[in-house]
């Protein structure tokens, strides 16, 4: 990947637009250690990158993510829905500190709060945005 593509917030992502017959084509790949993960807005682009690298590199595919950033990642292709979940982390981290038995609250915000759809974001305005994470 192009190094003037890397993102200025956050070093370990790597941003490409491109347009092909008049479609726009974006890909995001998250580099951390020896891991990629590669996401985009066609699936074509996606195979195409993994194919060029594959080339150059010994690469293992493991599908579609499951797990990033201790969340995990379900999605209905069908019903075209994206589910993101930190279920596990709060388990693994009730068993860290021993507090599996603990009052748990069914959701972590007050009930009035209703999300709304907002506009779509492209791939640089979404890696732009600032956002922290702490391991």
């Amino acid at each position: 990947m192009d190094p003037k593509r890397l993102c200025k917030k956050e070093h370990c992502l790597y941003l490409k637009s491109s347009e092909f017959k008049r479609v726009k084509h974006s890909l995001i790949v998250c580099v951390y250690v020896d891991n990629l993960t590669i996401t985009g807005s066609h699936l074509s682009s996606i195979t195409y990158l993994k194919t060029l690298l594959s080339a150059k590199f010994t690469m293992k595919d493991l599908g579609n993510l499951h797990y990033l950033l201790k969340m995990e990642i379900k999605r209905n292709l069908e019903r075209k829905t994206l589910c993101l979940s930190q279920q596990k982390h709060i388990q693994d981290l009730l068993e860290k500190f021993e507090l599996r038995g603990c009052k748990v609250a069914p959701i972590p915000q007050a009930r009035s709060v209703v999300l709304e759809k907002k506009e779509t974001l492209t791939p640089e305005q979404i890696a732009a945005q600032p956002f922290g994470y702490r391991d």
